[in-house]
This record gives C-alpha cells, sequence and structure tokens, in this order.
C-alpha cells in the first residue's frame, strides 16, 4: 500500500517571475555585420589585432588550478588554458618556467565589441593548443605574463539561448562562422598560485 499524497497533482500558482522569458535573441544577420565590421576594421592588410587580457580594474586575472600542472583563467565570456609538464613554483625562475611550460588553449577570446542577447562569439585558433608564439615575459608573486604571438583562423557565433539535445545539430540560423586570418599580439596578466 502506498500513502496517500493529499494536494500531490494540485498545480501550484507560479508568479509571472517564473515564467519571464529571456530577451529574444539578436538576428544572425545582424550580429554577423557586427563581426564583419570588426574585421574588416581591425585585420585590413598590416593591422593587427592587439590586446591586453587582465581583469577589468587593471589587476592579473585569476587562474583556478585544474591540478599542479593545469590552470583555467575564466572572466566573463573569457576562457584561457595554460599548461605546464612540472608544478610551477613560487621560487621558479622564468626560465626554469619556460622550459617547463606545455601549452596556451584561447578557448573563449570573444569577437572585441561584439555583444548580442543571446549569442556568443569568439575567435577561433586552428589548433585547440598550442606554444608556438608563446613567450613567458615574467614570474613574480605568482603572477605570470605571458604575451602571444598567432594568428585565428575565423570568428564563430552561436545562439546561447537554445538547448540542443546531445549530438543533434544545430538549427539553421543559430551559429556561424567567418573564416579569415587575423593575426593577433596579445599580452596576458594570470595569477597561477
Amino acid at each position: 500500500m502506498f500513502p496517500l499524497l493529499v494536494g500531490f497533482l494540485n498545480p501550484l500558482p507560479i508568479s509571472s517571475g517564473a515564467l519571464a522569458q529571456p530577451p529574444a535573441a539578436a538576428p544572425i544577420q545582424d550580429v554577423q555585420a557586427a563581426v564583419v565590421k570588426w574585421l574588416d576594421r581591425d585585420t585590413e592588410p598590416g593591422n593587427l589585432f592587439r590586446a591586453t587580457l587582465h581583469a577589468e580594474d587593471g589587476s592579473p586575472l585569476t587562474a583556478r588550478a585544474i591540478n599542479q600542472r593545469l590552470f583555467l583563467i575564466e572572466d566573463g565570456e573569457l576562457s584561457i588554458g595554460i599548461g605546464f609538464r612540472e608544478p610551477p613554483r613560487p621560487e621558479s625562475s622564468l626560465m626554469e618556467l619556460q622550459s617547463t611550460f606545455q601549452h596556451l588553449a584561447l578557448d573563449r577570446i570573444p569577437v572585441p565589441g561584439v555583444r548580442a542577447p543571446g549569442w556568443e562569439t569568439r575567435l577561433q585558433t586552428p589548433r585547440s593548443s598550442f606554444r608556438e608564439g608563446v613567450t613567458l615575459e615574467s614570474w613574480q608573486d605568482g603572477v605570470l605574463r605571458l604575451r602571444v604571438r598567432t594568428t585565428f583562423f575565423a570568428a564563430y557565433g552561436r545562439r546561447t539561448d537554445l538547448e540542443v539535445p546531445a549530438d543533434a545539430a544545430m538549427p539553421p540560423g543559430s551559429f556561424f562562422q567567418m573564416r579569415r586570418p587575423i593575426r593577433a599580439d596579445m599580452l596576458i596578466k594570470g595569477k597561477l598560485l
């Protein structure tokens, strides 16, 4: 015998706030036009995408240790992975740190100045992680400053307001990729320890 659940099937009142919908996503054409405008402005021959990546107040970005050798910097739409063959130590010299540096992953670098409701934009590297073009410039008090000279191969955008089942294709009009070489020179300041 199962106990009787009184009121179990009675609907609960729902406040209007519980049904609030996120703002409608911007039309794909508007987002693409903003990305093209940035690409045309900042990637003319001879121009570089130059950026200094740090916290909003100018302090280093804070990294979260995945383990003793892998670190993840996440700040808003930004996501960068840094890996070493051996754990960095506060007393490590810059030369020691450079010799154990294994890879950098620029997972999410937003397209500068492009913010649209319901969309995420980012620049894409040809490989998920790399070490070529990465120079460790300083290491002091657990703060690493690195310079990254690389080329992104595309700008990508995807709708964030859609939930797509695992292994299902994104619906048409919910993503785009614009392939164009984008030379970059970036300075990243991150607190690892």
